[in-house]
This record gives structure tokens, C-alpha cells and sequence, in this order.
């Protein structure tokens, strides 16, 4: 699999670029589009969010196609929907106790992919690193799929969880829909939730959620697979060659100077501004630059996940040894 590609995408094929078809020619530099801009103010507070009437299950079942055939896990989780963000937390929050971990589990509405290429995944990863600042959120786990994303999380209460999740799932979707001149939903509006206590559930979801690509047939090795970010904990650029500026084309060397000055200002990253800097680039040159970005807005805490297994490496083995379904999940 080609390392810059997201599963539904061109296995063989470049990086696709916002607004193009699999199939379609890479626009060339210069060239207008009709995309809108990305929507930089965050939601506030006083910010309407909008209502949802979802009922809350405590059953999903999960499928995915392997080699054209369809696979399913019946799992038990807990969905929340927007609508009952609040009133969750106002019930003495009992849904979340404090500091625990929780497994967030995301799906687009309609299944459809929704990460059509690194682009979008580098986006939605900006987005996430920013929010989870804003929120103090701790993550320990992360990867994003075609069409659904997990991530093993927490904040210091079940109110300031959900929060984030909102936020972060409104900006990006605001951002992705104008890119693409799309509307309504992007995300499914339940999203699932279980809570990760103790040591033992920490690690056995952390392995689920790395072997993910692993399970659905993408990589042989979970350390293999960009979007789980689990290889930047240990290398800066874990699939592509060293980035040496000073022997770095003007194209490139200017590309990472962008970044780093919205680094510096911790802005999020827009598609736009990101299909505009990769387009002038090599393909070498735009692993290289990938690279660069993800190792610096990953919202991995690397630290805390070594202290849980012993070692970064003694993580890996674990993972490695993992046999691929998380059984605990359950409706809390």
C-alpha cells in the first residue's frame, strides 16, 4: 500500500488532492477552485449546537469489507449524540468518572469514505492536536480509517470530554464541507463510547485500536500504518529519508517554513493551505514533509503510553502479540 494514500484511495496513485476524483488529473499549481476557505474561528460556548433526536443505543455492529468480503463484530457501546452532551453531565456525571479513559469510536453518516486523502487526514489531525490543547484532552490511542476514526481519550470530566468531541468534529466538518461544496452531516450523529479502567483495559484497547488497518487486511504490521501516528513515537520520520534543509529543493524548504510558522502559532491547518504546499512538491519530497507535520501535531502522549507497557518497545511486542478483538466493550 502506498503510505501517502488513506484505504479507498488509489493504492498506486500520488497523493490525491482536496476536490479530486481518484480518477481524476491533479490540478495543476496555479489553477483556480471553487472551494470556500477554511472557517478559522472555533465554536464557543454561546455557540447553538444542533439538535439531534437520535435515540441512544448500547448495540452496534461493526462491519468492514476485506477483499470483497464483509466482516462483523458485534460490539457493545455506549452512543452519545450531541443533544445529550449536557444533559449527561448535568446527572452528576455519572457517564465518565473522573480522569478515566474513554474509547471513542466515530463514523461518517452514510459509511461513505470520509479521509479521500492525506490532505484531509493531515487536516483533521491539526484540528484534533488543537482541540485537544484547548481542552487539556490526553489521548493514548488514534487512528483514523476511510470512513470512521478511534481514539482512546480523556479530560478531566465527561462534560469537557464531550466538548471537544463537538468542537473538533464541527470545525472539521464546517472546513471539510465547504472544501468539498458538500452539506448536511459529515459524522454519524451517535458517536461510540466505553470507559477503559485499569491497566489490563488500557492496553487491550490501545492494541485494538493500533491493529486496526492490521485487522481490515491494509498492513501486515500496525507500526506499518501512517494514521495511527504509533511510529512517531519512536522516529521523526518514520516513512520517509531524513529531511536535511539545507539539502532540501527552495520548493520544500519553503513548504516547511509555512508549516512551522502555523506550527508556532498553533493555527490548524486547512486543506487548502495544505493542497497548496504539497502540490509543489516531489513525491519523496511530500512524505518528507508529511512527516514533519504529523510528528509535531500528533495529540499522541507517547510518554504515558510507554509508562503503561513498560517501554516503547515493549509496547510494540504487545501489539504484535494482540489477537485482534477488544471484548470489553460494554454499555456502561
Amino acid at each position: 500500500m502506498n503510505i501517502s494514500t488513506l484505504p479507498g484511495t488509489h493504492p498506486t496513485g500520488p497523493i490525491l488532492l482536496p476536490g479530486t476524483h481518484p480518477t481524476d488529473p491533479i490540478p495543476l499549481p496555479g489553477t483556480h477552485t471553487q472551494h470556500s476557505t477554511f472557517p478559522y474561528q472555533a465554536p464557543t460556548p454561546d455557540n447553538p449546537t444542533i439538535p439531534c433526536h437520535s435515540k441512544i443505543l448500547s448495540f452496534f455492529y461493526y462491519s468492514t469489507i476485506v477483499n470483497g468480503k464483509l466482516y462483523g463484530m458485534a460490539c457493545n457501546f455506549k452512543f452519545c449524540c450531541q443533544s445529550c452532551f449536557q444533559k449527561m453531565a448535568q446527572k452528576g456525571r455519572s457517564v465518565s468518572a473522573h480522569g478515566i479513559y474513554q474509547h471513542i469510536y466515530q463514523r461518517s453518516s452514510d459509511r461513505s469514505r470520509i479521509f479521500r486523502s492525506s490532505i484531509d487526514a493531515i487536516y483533521f489531525i491539526s484540528v484534533f492536536h488543537r482541540y485537544s490543547l484547548l481542552y487539556d484532552v490526553d489521548t493514548l490511542a488514534f487512528c483514523l480509517m476511510g470512513n470512521h476514526l478511534h481514539m482512546l481519550s480523556r479530560a478531566t470530566d465527561a462534560s469537557r470530554l464531550y466538548d471537544f468531541i463537538r468542537d473538533y468534529s464541527s470545525v472539521f466538518a464546517r472546513g471539510y464541507n465547504a472544501y468539498y461544496n458538500l452539506n448536511g452531516h459529515l459524522f454519524q450523529r451517535p458517536f461510540g463510547s466505553a470507559l477503559k479502567a485499569g491497566s489490563k483495559r488500557l492496553r487491550t484497547c490501545i492494541s485494538y485500536i493500533n491493529n486496526n488497518p492490521v485487522e481490515a487486511g491494509i498492513e501486515r504490521s500496525m507500526e506499518d500504518y501512517v494514521w495511527n501516528l504509533f511510529a512517531y513515537g519512536q522516529n521523526s520520520h518514520p516513512f520517509s529519508e531524513k529531511l536535511v534543509l539545507r539539502k532540501s529543493s527552495k520548493a520544500l524548504r519553503n513548504s516547511v517554513a509555512e508549516v512551522a510558522e502555523m506550527i508556532g502559532e498553533n493555527k490548524i491547518l486547512p486543506q487548502v493551505f495544505l493542497a497548496n504546499i504539497f502540490r509543489k512538491l516531489e513525491k519523496e519530497e511530500q512524505k518528507q514533509l508529511r512527516d514533519y507535520i504529523l510528528k509535531r501535531y500528533s495529540p499522541i502522549n507517547y510518554r504515558q503510553l510507554e509508562s503503561i507497557f513498560g517501554s516503547y518497545d515493549e509496547a510494540k511486542h504487545a501489539m504484535h502479540s494482540f489477537i485482534g478483538r477488544e471484548y470489553d466493550l460494554k454499555c456502561e
